[in-house]
């Protein structure tokens, strides 16, 4: 009998890619996982619009309000040992619902044996909108001159500075933490923002470097001939954050679409592959589908997919962390309506630039494309260093959770 628990308190709607993604069925052998999707009670109308697979699990509770949050905690405190129970806290401090949450965790836990943990293992570049350094990162005042300059309404920029005052708020008053899993130099070197000291610093991976980790010694990872894929994302045909964050969104799919799907015609003609789309899991397209002009749409797969092309094409995906990690090219792009967003433009040229590359306008694209198939291997090598990893030659995720954190032995 699994005497430990791993409680997952999220706060969006929980899809299956998140089982995946969290490394949810490797932890439930060893330890018993459930999941509290509070995304009701912290992001009720962005929750309720987004679309993605939710196949049902036992493990997996929908909680609807603060009191069924506090009933459900009442009875974990009650009926496990406290050193048994390990809580994965998933919650931000980007709204008032947010900072209810983490203050109504943190008074309940007070005193507590109970291990806390969060993700710091973002993957990406830090502060990557306005003036950056080479590796994404903003001063202060630099970071306040992008909120104002790069925010495409005033709703923005209010849920900008409500998310920054909650976060400023949540310094004095600490998320409940007794550990922080964080990935990658930079991310480290920003991990102590916000928590208190006694809060134990454990070095993982990336969630994309520990997938990468468990699945490339089954892989044959010889090239397959003739074909590249699309990181795809949300938008502009399904919600996207910019639902949460209050962002305008400057393409539409009557433009986008057919000009992506132009592209891909040039692609597959001059470099004589087949592109197909990697789903994003907020989307649910029918595949083949009519708006990527009759290609293929692939879920579940993005590893494998990447892993087989030549090269890789996106907006700006987190799953470029594949694309690094298998040395493939990536072709970065954007169009002339997503030239108006400043902000999705700052973020773009930043990765592209740390990457060794520069982005594509698929509405006036090059048709000599040589220089930007090629991979900077000593600018992929440093990325994944500084965002995607703080153990290169290490194991996996799940691993590290179970051993470091919640002292659990694994059997090698």
């Amino acid at each position: 009998m699994k005497t430990k628990k791993l409680i997952v308190i999220y706060p969006y709607k929980f899809s299956d890619f998140l089982w995946k993604l969290l490394e949810l069925e490797e932890l439930s052998k060893y330890v018993e996982v459930i999941v509290w999707d509070v995304s009701k009670i912290s992001s009720p109308r962005f929750s309720s619009q987004i679309v993605g697979k939710l196949t049902p699990r036992d493990q997996i509770i929908r909680l609807e309000s603060i009191v069924s949050f506090n009933s459900k905690l009442k009875n974990l405190l009650s009926e496990n040992n406290e050193e048994d129970i390990c809580i994965l806290n998933e919650i931000p401090q980007g709204n008032y619902r947010d900072f209810i949450l983490n203050a109504f965790l943190s008074f309940k836990l007070q005193g507590k044996e109970v291990k806390v943990f969060d993700l710091y293992n973002g993957g990406v570049l830090i502060h990557s909108a306005g003036p950056v350094d080479e590796f994404g990162r903003k001063s202060i005042m630099q970071r306040f001159i992008s909120v104002v300059k790069l925010s495409s309404s005033l709703k923005e920029f209010l849920r900008k500075f409500s998310s920054y005052t909650f976060n400023k708020l949540g310094e004095f008053f600490s998320k409940p933490l007794t550990h922080r899993l964080v990935a990658g130099e930079v991310w480290k070197s920003e991990a102590k923002r916000g928590v208190s000291q006694g809060v134990r610093i454990i070095e993982g991976h990336s969630h994309d470097y520990s997938t990468y980790l468990r699945e490339v010694h089954s892989r044959n990872r010889s090239e397959s001939i003739g074909l590249a894929t699309l990181l795809d994302g949300a938008g502009p045909y399904f919600q996207s954050d910019a639902l949460l964050t209050g962002r305008k969104v400057y393409f539409t799919s009557e433009v986008w679409y057919p000009a992506l799907s132009n592209f891909f015609e040039f692609l597959e003609s001059d470099r004589q592959l087949t592109v197909r789309v990697a789903g994003h899991y907020k989307t649910n397209f029918d595949s083949p589908s009519l708006l990527f002009g009759n290609r293929e749409v692939i879920y579940g797969r993005t590893p494998e997919l990447v892993a087989s092309s030549k090269f890789v094409i996106t907006r700006i995906s987190t799953a470029i962390s594949f694309a690094v990690l298998y040395k493939k090219p990536i072709i970065f792009i954007y169009s002339d309506q997503l030239l108006k967003d400043s902000e999705f433009m700052s973020q773009i040229i930043s990765i592209s630039n740390v990457l060794g590359t520069s982005p594509i306008n698929i509405d006036h694209f090059p048709t000599n494309l040589e220089s930007y198939l090629r991979v900077n291997e000593d600018k992929y090598k440093r990325y994944t260093l500084d965002f995607l990893t703080s153990k290169p030659n290490g194991v996996p995720n799940y691993r590290i959770i179970l051993q470091d954190i919640m002292g659990v032995k694994v059997a090698n």
